[in-house]
């Protein structure tokens, strides 16, 4: 019977077979792009045997979608803090929004190819798919809402939809993120994109006069 030492060293070549596959099929999805990805480009790319890939994913779609998902869980990872500690003010809640932003910035450009291709060709593969992606952008919707719908009972946000703003601040990013990555703002680095969006969705667009008198 086997010890518990050699089941945990099991599961863990196990476990490490499985990442491996993982890593290859981000480099190789990246590179051809989902439609023209085959398991073979996988294993080749991985140094295995299709045998191996079939123990751990049934088939070229569900390790894309364990790459889709381990993504979101690092993107969703960035806005904990913000859950744990919500924001009491207005300039809480700015500072906290620019740090997550940040943090969600540069896990999404750490993983730009695999996350580039998501945006692609993700709601291309099947209607499933097509609505999980759907879903996805939805629950970051809610939970932008849910942190606009803090600010405006507090009296830091103005009143607003907040369900309207939420998704529009998704669309924001998601469109920020895509021409970025098409080198549509060359010489821009992240913080600039994260200022510059922060300021946009706090200030606006209009410049408030100096009403100051002359001393």
């Amino acid at each position: 019977m086997p010890s518990e030492l050699r089941k945990q060293r099991d599961q863990e070549r196990t476990e490490k077979r499985r990442l491996s596959l993982l890593e290859s099929a981000s480099r190789v999805f990246a590179r051809q792009g989902y439609h023209r990805t085959l398991i073979s480009d996988i294993v080749n790319d991985a140094g295995v045997g299709q045998g191996t890939f079939y123990r751990h994913f049934k088939d070229k779609r569900q390790i894309f979608e364990a790459l889709f998902e381990l993504l979101l869980q690092k993107v969703a990872a960035q806005f904990q803090d913000m859950e744990s500690r919500p924001p009491q003010s207005a300039e809480e809640f700015r500072s906290a929004s620019r740090d997550a932003y940040r943090r969600m910035a540069q896990v999404l450009d750490q993983n730009r190819d695999l996350a580039s291709l998501l945006l692609r060709e993700g709601r291309t593969i099947d209607a499933e798919f097509q609505r999980t992606v759907e879903g996805v952008f939805l629950e970051f919707a809610q939970l932008a809402q849910s942190f606009l719908d803090l600010g405006v009972a507090r009296g830091f946000a103005r009143p607003m939809r907040t369900d309207i703003v939420a998704q529009a601040i998704v669309g924001l990013v998601i469109a920020l993120a895509d021409s970025w990555w098409a080198g549509r703002f060359p010489g821009v680095d992240i913080d600039t994109l994260v200022d510059e969006s922060v300021a946009l969705a706090f200030d606006g667009m209009i410049a408030i006069p100096n009403t100051a008198q002359p001393s």
